[in-house]
């Protein structure tokens, strides 16, 4: 049992950072937005493109923590990008870690969600 909490411990910390990170790309995100909205200057558009394309691969890695530590594997596949959302997103899922069963309460809303397949172009 203790080598199942060291586990979720060592997730938590990397959660963490990767929040941390994720803070920061938000606030670049914002800043560069206002400063479109300021100077109508596209190199502000790209800046804010790029770091939304950062938010979302740090969101990806989040996801994939997650998996290998909670699923004990990441999806492979050429959809294995969508399969992690869904995975995530699941409501009343059960997971299982080789050590018991665990359920995962539904901790991304589907109005956080529903806007991701479009913004990756599906």
């Amino acid at each position: 049992m203790n080598d199942k909490n060291d586990k979720l411990g060592q997730l938590a910390e990397r959660i963490e950072a990767e929040l941390s990170e994720l803070e920061k790309v938000t606030g670049r995100i914002r800043e560069g937005w206002e400063r479109f909205r300021r100077t109508g200057d596209d190199f502000y558009t790209d800046s804010t493109a790029l770091n939304m394309h950062g938010f979302y691969s740090g969101t990806e890695r989040v996801f994939q923590l997650i998996a290998r530590t909670v699923d004990g594997s990441v999806p492979q596949g050429a959809n294995w990008h969508r399969m992690l959302l869904e995975a995530r997103i699941s409501t009343g899922r059960m997971l299982s870690m080789s050590l018991i069963p665990v359920h995962t309460p539904n901790w991304m809303p589907a109005e956080t969600t529903s806007p991701i397949p479009q913004a990756r172009g599906q």
